[in-house]
């Protein structure tokens, strides 16, 4: 199929959706002011597999649709309206705002690729990868989108940390179908969902920050792990003093259950994974201020008691006293 030429504005919903469909080509279009001005979606590669140039723009902005790239950098100087890449290798996405489109970016079948330092908003879904594998999404903040901040269906090995996903309609962040990924440093705060994991396996979720999400902070019907060397998430709802730490370690004495199987995160932080905790007071700059002043104190005034000592006469012992001039011998 070929879209050629068309103006699509103010639509209710879409401009242009490509949905489960392949091989289509567009050149020419224009999208403004749209709810969502242009978006792909798909469950399988071929859905992905599109011509689509930068003559098409999204509010005077050009859709930049990479298909087979490798090792280069997308940033604000290019101004995408929208972005994908598809099977691609090693590119490196930092510092862009993109809004209102199917998603603010799209991963398919995209290998060792960085997203970092990028605003996603008002979008159906922030940043959504389909079959990809060992990137990175950090620094990312994802709110106000539709459905999901990030998306992951059928993807591994990948990495996000230190994204914020908040306030998105469903699910701060969401796994499907998705094995061996890590979640680290999130903060997924007043969604529907906080992290919500559907048929997924062997990733690690540790050090996140769940906080006020409405329907639960966490669900995952498949086998995870959510705490990581003694140390899990914080969790707005398991806290003291409902949820004690009696020992005042950091790490609230019972485990928090997660909803959808058995899974249980082991470790609940106390503190906000980004909060250090208070110091000892033996560690404290002030003491180690007190016990240098002392030690020069006490050194000072050694100093000034050798001195006097140094400068006082000695007393001549008695058979030692000085004699007069015609005495040989002082009795």
């Amino acid at each position: 199929n070929a879209l050629t030429n068309n103006t699509c504005e103010s639509n209710i919903l879409y401009g242009i959706r490509l949905d489960s469909s392949s091989n289509n080509t567009l050149s020419n279009n224009t999208c403004e002011n749209n709810r969502y001005n242009f978006g792909v979606m798909g469950w399988d590669p071929s859905h992905f597999d599109h011509e689509i140039g930068t003559s098409n723009l999204i509010d005077d902005r050009p859709i930049y649709y990479l298909k087979d790239k490798a090792d280069m950098v997308i940033g604000p100087s290019l101004n995408p309206g929208y972005l994908a890449l598809v099977r691609c290798d090693n590119i490196t996405v930092e510092n862009l705002a993109l809004e209102k489109n199917g998603q603010g970016i799209l991963l398919a079948c995209t290998e060792k690729s960085r997203i970092e330092n990028c605003i996603l908003s008002n979008n159906s879904e922030g940043i959504f990868l389909y079959s990809s594998s060992n990137n990175t999404l950090s620094n990312n903040t994802c709110e106000s989108n539709t459905w999901e901040g990030i998306y992951l269906d059928s993807s591994s090995n990948n990495a996000l940390t230190n994204n914020t996903c908040e306030s998105n309609s469903y699910y701060g962040i969401r796994l499907d179908s998705s094995s061996n990924n890590a979640l680290t440093n999130n903060t997924c705060e007043s969604n529907s969902f906080g992290i919500y994991l559907n048929s997924s396996a062997s990733s690690t979720i540790f050090h996140n920050y769940l906080f006020n999400n409405a329907e639960n902070n966490a669900y995952d019907d498949g086998t995870n792990y959510w705490d990581e060397n003694g140390e899990g998430n914080y969790w707005g709802d398991w806290q003291p003093p409902d949820h004690p730490d009696a020992d005042d370690d950091g790490i609230v004495d019972e485990p928090r259950p997660i909803s959808g199987g058995t899974n249980q995160d082991k470790y609940p932080l106390v503190f906000p994974p980004s909060t250090p905790q208070p110091a000892a007071p033996a560690e404290t700059p002030y003491t180690i201020y007190a016990g240098v002043i002392s030690i020069i104190i006490v050194f000072s005034l050694l100093a000034y008691l050798l001195t006097r000592r140094r400068r006082r006469p000695l007393a001549m012992p008695k058979r030692f006293r000085k004699c007069t001039e015609n005495q040989m011998f002082c009795p």
